[in-house]
């Protein structure tokens, strides 16, 4: 099944999107969760309607319309196609699938660096994405093994480890000297007497050359 997001769609009447939705008949809207987000579940009213078949063309294709319940006017459409006969929720779960797909990019980019790159070749590229996946990997397996442990002790007290969360924590606990004030401290001694160190001898040079001469 695939589910493409379009704002327009051209009929064979040439009738827009809209007209062919809202206008038809036998049109009729649900109240429908397109999953749960930060306030709760995702409600919109949604409709669907099968296009003709095309005699040239296998398949069965829809478009489905999303409605905002505080703002009917606010409309957004998708084309659909499938190879089998489906239903308006299956549709609507496809469609869903989107936030998650956005979700996804969003918090490799804050939390695994997927978008700190320049772009020199195909084979540098390739190796920051592979390497920023796998480190996303790895924090969304360590987060659902928390959300499934919070689950099983039923605490309500605190809510289940985000990405974020834990790669705070790993910075912590595998990098602690950097914490440390005391390192921080010495690190600086240490590099400011090395630059005074390198100035004195780059002031002594000159001196030492004018005593040979």
């Amino acid at each position: 099944m695939a589910v493409r997001r379009t704002e327009k769609v051209a009929m064979t009447t040439g009738a827009s999107t809209a007209e062919t939705v809202i206008g038809a008949p036998n049109t009729q809207w649900h109240r429908i969760s397109a999953g749960d987000g930060t306030k709760g579940p995702r409600l919109s009213d949604w409709a669907v309607i099968r296009l003709p078949d095309n005699a040239n063309e296998q398949g069965h294709r829809y478009i489905l319309a999303r409605r905002n319940i505080d703002d009917p006017t606010d409309l957004a459409y998708y084309f659909c196609y499938s190879n089998k006969p489906t239903n308006l929720e299956e549709l609507v779960h496809v469609a869903a699938s989107r936030w998650t797909v956005e979700e996804c990019f969003q918090t490799g980019k804050n939390e695994a660096g997927l978008d700190h790159y320049q772009v020199r070749d195909y084979t540098a590229w390739y190796k920051h994405m592979t390497l920023a996946m796998i480190a996303l990997a790895f924090l969304t397996i360590i987060k659902t093994a928390e959300e499934k442990k919070g689950v099983l002790n039923q605490d309500d007290s605190l809510i289940a480890l985000t990405s974020n969360e834990i790669r705070r924590l790993l910075n912590r606990l595998l990098w602690p000297l950097v914490r440390i004030a005391q390192h921080v401290t010495h690190w600086s001694n240490w590099r400011r007497t090395s630059q005074a160190r390198a100035r004195s001898h780059q002031h002594k040079r000159p001196a030492t050359n004018e005593l040979r001469l």
